[in-house]
């Protein structure tokens, strides 16, 4: 799973659906070096603003070189990155 945060998030289902997905998703987070020393109501009102997204293998995420107003992380699986030669875009 990946938790999508929008920069602006425009509509409302785009957000996580409830307080419990929020709650777990910050007890999560805090759990994590890179988030521990966020205060507890800036990361509740961050993961408020997020999305869970689910992909399959295959599933392109984000593009070298496409704009993005959203953050990513992931909060469970694997994923792979990749820089694909141009050559092999034609």
């Amino acid at each position: 799973m990946i938790v999508h945060f929008f920069d602006r998030p425009e509509h409302p289902s785009r957000m996580l659906a409830t307080d419990t997905a929020v709650s777990n998703t910050v007890a999560l987070l805090r759990s994590h070096r890179l988030f521990a020393e966020t205060d507890l109501e800036g990361l509740t009102r961050l993961v408020g603003r997020g999305q869970m997204l689910a992909l399959h293998r295959g599933d392109l995420l984000i593009q070298h070189g496409n704009e993005s107003e959203a953050a990513y992380v992931l909060v469970e699986g694997w994923a792979t990155v990749r820089k694909v030669a141009k050559s092999t875009l034609a």
